[in-house]
Formats: structure tokens, sequence, C-alpha cells
């Protein structure tokens, strides 16, 4: 309804669903915290395909109802580690994460 009501530049949609995303701007990327989300997310894609196993092994019912260990070093504990206390937990979507 927004969109409606804004004024509009030369050349922009009708509809909001006609418009691009944004462009970002390149000088606020930061390859440091591209790389440790990257790796934060081929961990949890690791984790989750584990969790899959478990609940068509009849081990889990839901990844809720489990609690996962993960044994990290270097760069990767250290991006586990910033996450906080249940950094894991939520990353994963578990209920306990070590």
């Amino acid at each position: 309804e927004v969109w409606k009501y804004m004024p509009k530049e030369d050349g922009m949609p009708e509809s909001v669903m006609l418009q691009d995303w944004p462009q970002g701007h390149p000088e606020h990327f930061n390859q440091e915290l591209a790389d440790k989300w990257n790796q934060l997310l081929d961990l949890r894609t690791s984790v989750q395909k584990a969790l899959e196993l478990a609940r068509q092994n009849k081990t889990i019912g839901h990844p809720l109802d489990a609690s996962v260990t993960v044994y990290a070093e270097g760069a990767a504990f250290d991006a586990l580690n910033a996450l906080g206390e249940d950094g894991l937990a939520k990353l994963v979507i578990v209920s306990e994460g070590k």
C-alpha cells in the first residue's frame, strides 16, 4: 500500500512487484563477514542433513527434539563461538547445540 502513495520517479513501475531489488554498494561488502557466514551456512546444511537422516530413521521425531554437538577448530570454531551461547541451536533449529 505504501508504494501506491510514494512519489514516483520517471521509469518506476506502477507496482512494487515489478520493481527490481536495490543493489548494494560495493564499499559496504565485507568479505571476511561473507566468508564467516558461508562457513556457518555450510555447517548448517551438514547438520540438517544429519538431522533429516535421524528423522527418517525414527531416531528423532522433529529437529526441535534434537540436541547437536559440533566439534570445530580454527575459523569454524571462531565463527560458532561468535554466535553466542544458544547461537548454534538457533542456526540449525534444534533444542540444544554444543
